[in-house]
């Protein structure tokens, strides 16, 4: 007779139980018995029993774990785990980019095509004997910043620093990129001091006395000003 552990193939693991070097399922502990008179019978009590996934940790270095401009091909950090078993190999461990959503975008970060934003680098496992802690982890944060562009204006009824008096309607200039090629939503504006939007007042020559600025805005996925 023998104290066998099988797993759930039923296949014997026994060596590997006492050794300590069970991988993460379901097992059972049952007697086999050898004899010319007698069987073990179907109703003999076995003992079940499961083997966790063991929680490791990681940090993460090197690569870009900052803040880089829209179009940079990004080099990923590199991995450490703590935690695993002496000899432990992991199967498919590797680094992922998430947006705000969770979302995998890993292909477009090493393609250098990841939309303006913050992200979160951090590693990801699918192994039989290991799970990534839900705590003690160190992922990065990734800021993709937006390019600058520039612009020049032309065409306006008032010079640079000139004087009008109450009652001018000024006529408002029109905006050229001179470096970026933005494709969303420019517009030329008219602010007071206070960062005002007088923009409809300025050409109906309503604008009260006082300092203003003429200035191009911008909403785009890709620039600003």
């Amino acid at each position: 007779a023998a104290v066998k552990v099988y797993n759930a193939s039923n296949e014997d693991v026994t060596t590997a139980a006492t050794n300590g070097t069970l991988g993460a399922g379901s097992y059972t502990i049952k007697t086999t018995l050898s004899d010319t008179i007698y069987d073990v019978s179907n109703t003999s009590p076995a003992i079940a029993f499961s083997v966790s996934k063991k929680d490791i940790t990681y940090a993460l270095s090197s690569g870009e774990t900052s803040s880089v401009n829209y179009g940079t091909t990004l080099t990923l950090p590199t991995i450490s785990y703590t935690g695993t078993l002496s000899g432990a190999e992991l199967a498919n461990p590797s680094i992922k980019v998430y947006n705000s959503a969770d979302e995998d975008v890993t292909t477009a970060a090493t393609g250098g095509t990841l939309t303006p934003g913050t992200y979160t680098i951090k590693a990801a496992l699918t192994d039989a004997n290991y799970a990534l802690a839900s705590s003690g982890n160190t992922p990065t944060t990734l800021t993709i910043a937006k390019l600058q562009a520039t612009y020049s204006l032309a065409g306006s009824s008032v010079a640079n620093d000139a004087s009008v008096n109450l009652g001018t309607a000024i006529t408002l200039p029109t905006n050229t990129w001179t470096v970026g090629e933005p494709t969303g939503t420019a517009a030329v504006k008219v602010y007071n001091a206070s960062n005002e939007d007088e923009t409809t007042a300025a050409p109906n020559g309503t604008l009260g006395a006082g300092s203003y600025t003429i200035e191009t805005t911008l909403s785009d996925t890709i620039y600003d000003v």
